[in-house]
């Protein structure tokens, strides 16, 4: 009887974790959706351009200044870290995104963004980023050129696209 019961319990406290992580990632994603969708707003407000990058841990705004394109200093659109074991996938028009190989063009003038959030209210190239524990649910954030952004999930990390 004491061995069902703390099998009962176990399970219990193993779900519970499990289901914490979920909403977590639910959490995120729609973070990630809603911050994507300020950028694009903010680009036409102040006609700046604006883009995102993808890094294994999070992901960080840039605006395009008079030297080029740089990190956001902003307390909103500004750098943003995952927590511990999550995880971050990006597509480029359907092709998979490397967050630590540079291009010929950023060895030359510093990194560039994956994402553009243009000041005529585009988004260019439309993109989809995925995020989540590296073991367990995830999400997908869509961006099309216009149009709604899509929260697609959940989903297990062993499914693909």
């Amino acid at each position: 009887m004491v061995l069902v019961l703390i099998g009962i319990t176990v399970s219990m406290v193993t779900l519970s974790i499990g289901s914490a992580g979920d909403r977590e990632a639910e959490q995120e994603a729609r973070r990630l959706a809603a911050l994507v969708g300020l950028a694009s707003e903010e680009a036409v407000l102040k006609s700046q351009e604006l883009g995102i990058r993808f890094r294994e841990d999070g992901y960080e705004f840039y605006g395009m200044g008079a030297e080029g394109w740089a990190p956001l200093k902003d307390d909103v659109l500004r750098t943003r870290t995952l927590p511990a074991g999550f995880v971050v996938r990006a597509w480029v028009e359907g092709m998979p995104v490397d967050p630590d190989r540079e291009t010929e063009q950023e060895e030359e003038g510093g990194r560039r963004p994956h994402g553009y959030f243009l000041s005529s209210g585009e988004r260019t190239p439309p993109f989809e980023v995925e995020l989540g524990p590296e073991y367990g649910t995830r999400y997908r954030v869509a961006v099309p050129m216009l149009g709604d952004l899509e929260v697609k999930g959940p989903f297990e990390a062993e499914q693909r696209r």
